[in-house]
């Protein structure tokens, strides 16, 4: 499980700095059919399954 949110970090963190460059180049960009806002969208869902999982584990960590 926690190889999975580092993994979805990475993705989420490739994916912001993809939209903020897709963003601010021009419209002629390779697949410029994608708007930057759907990407910076994959973004959120991507760090909002980071917390679920993180809060899964922690919710079945075993108490002491």
């Amino acid at each position: 499980m926690k190889m999975l949110s580092i993994l979805f970090m990475i993705v989420a963190s490739i994916s912001l700095v993809i939209g903020v460059i897709w963003r601010l180049m021009p419209a002629n960009f390779p697949l410029a059919g994608i708007p930057p806002r759907s990407i910076l969208h994959f973004t959120a869902v991507c760090l909002l399954f980071v917390i679920a999982l993180c809060v899964y584990q922690i919710a079945n960590k075993k108490q002491p």
